[in-house]
């Protein structure tokens, strides 16, 4: 039985002395940390140093997820908003990492490091379907495991554009595709999480 151990282990070490740089830790993950862990996890990508390691855990909980570092969007560049306020009412708090001005800046900084990111379900849906998030595989989404207050979107337009029928017809047409999101959304929620998305 030694005798194939260390067989197996002379094949093992040729195969990733072969293997490219970026790649051998990533063979050598489930021999290095074993069958348990290897069951659990999957290695996505080794740059710099760093090997990220996927991890099929539960359901992410308050304190998991304010554990984490994050990356945050604020036009106005504030590192807290209503998700910290929420955190702070159960005892905890989250370190925001970056504060960046849009969503698809925030999905691209969480795409290429480890950082979790808030975002629309409809904006993430559509990332999705426009092909794959950065080139990285392994992104995932879970449900905000707080309460927040609703987030109201309203249309606004200068009063002199109140009687024209073409800008009448647009705010139509806008506020209708966004009510049918709203709809779309609120019905894929737990019911619990459920709220008026859009208010005129």
């Amino acid at each position: 039985m030694q005798q194939a151990g260390n067989g197996l282990e002379k094949i093992v070490a040729q195969s990733l002395r072969q293997s490219p740089a970026t790649d051998a830790p990533l063979l050598a993950w489930p021999v290095v940390c074993g069958s348990a862990v290897a069951d659990r996890t999957r290695a996505l990508s080794f740059e710099g140093g760093v090997l990220r390691v996927q991890v099929a855990d539960g359901e992410v909980t308050p304190e998991r997820y304010a554990a984490c570092g994050h990356v945050v969007v604020s036009r106005r560049g504030r590192p807290t908003g209503p998700v910290d306020e929420a955190l702070a009412a159960l005892g905890l708090a989250r370190t925001v990492v970056a504060v960046v001005p849009g969503f698809r800046a925030v999905l691209s900084v969480a795409c290429g490091t480890d950082l979790v990111a808030l975002l629309t379900a409809s904006y993430l849906d559509t990332a999705q379907k426009d092909g794959p998030l950065g080139g990285r595989e392994g992104i995932q989404s879970f449900a905000l495991p707080v309460s927040t207050s609703p987030i109201v979107v309203s249309q606004m337009w200068h009063p002199r554009l109140d009687a024209d029928r073409v800008h009448r017809w647009l705010r139509g047409v806008v506020y209708g595709i966004c009510q049918e999101q709203s709809a779309t959304l609120a019905a894929a929620l737990p019911r619990a999480n459920r709220k008026r998305l859009l208010s005129r």
